[in-house]
This record gives structure tokens, C-alpha cells and sequence, in this order.
């Protein structure tokens, strides 16, 4: 499965990790399986790493992919705040095509970065890698990468 993700409870964050070529076929399904969590809630925050995998997504599934997120029922006014981990040679120019694409709706909040570090206090903890935040939450950062 080119899309795993763990969601920590104990901080309120979703963890995904994409790796290989995702295709929109991938990620649509990944989010139903997302959305059918028993321990999903919209507009929960989440950090998504795209450090392994190669995009293969246009502009139109970019805006396909949009479409359907922001068609959840967000929590208040929160929508989805969405930390994009990204390797600065491979999927960032994409990844800022799609923030830009997330701006023009209220929605899931796109931001971009390229270090773990960033990521992680981009949603208020102060952990200094994805590990040690799988470890505050009681969890084994493995399980992310092996399913």
C-alpha cells in the first residue's frame, strides 16, 4: 500500500506516510479508508510525509482530491490543518501547487515543509523528530512504516 497512516490520540494527530508512485486512485482510497476510522475526526490535525514517493497527480486530480476532503463535516471552523513533509528535489514544487490550490477554499490548511523538525511544530509539539512524537504518544514509530 503506497499510503499508511497511524493516528496518535494521545496528541490528536493523524501520521501518514506515502512511498512509491501514488496515483489518485491511491489516494482516494486511502481516504475512504481514513474517513471510516472509528477514531476519525474531521479536521483533526496531521502531518503527511511525502519524503518517499513520487507523485503522480495533475492539477485536476490535485483539485479532485480538495474536492472531496473539503466535502467532511469539520469540527467548527477548524478545518483540516495539513503539514506536507516534502523532499525540497522531488515532491515540494507539487506540493506548493496544491497548497496554493487549498488556499482559494476554506478547507484543509496546506503548509509545506522540509524538515521533520518544522513539521512537528507546525502542529504545536515540541518534539524534534517523528519518532520521538510516535514515543510521547506510547506508540513505535515502526508501525508507520510497516503497517
Amino acid at each position: 500500500m503506497p499510503i499508511r497512516y497511524v493516528i496518535l490520540e494521545e496528541v490528536d494527530l493523524c501520521v501518514a506516510r506515502w512511498s512509491g508512485v501514488v496515483d489518485i486512485q491511491a489516494v482516494l482510497a486511502n481516504w475512504q479508508s481514513y474517513i471510516s476510522e472509528p477514531n476519525y475526526i474531521p479536521g483533526r490535525p496531521e502531518i503527511i510525509d511525502f519524503r518517499d514517493c513520487v507523485l503522480d497527480l495533475n492539477l485536476e486530480a490535485m483539485r479532485q482530491i480538495l474536492k472531496d476532503v473539503n466535502l467532511q463535516d469539520f469540527v467548527g471552523d477548524r478545518g483540516t490543518q495539513t503539514i506536507a513533509l516534502a523532499n525540497v528535489n522531488t515532491t515540494y514544487g507539487q506540493l506548493r501547487q496544491y497548497d496554493t490550490l487549498a488556499s482559494m477554499n476554506p478547507g484543509i490548511d496546506v503548509t509545506v515543509v522540509t524538515s521533520e523538525e518544522d513539521a512537528i511544530k507546525a502542529v504545536g509539539r515540541s518534539e524534534l523528530s517523528l519518532r520521538r512524537l510516535f514515543a510521547a504518544s506510547g506508540m513505535d514509530y515502526t508501525t508507520l512504516l510497516i503497517g
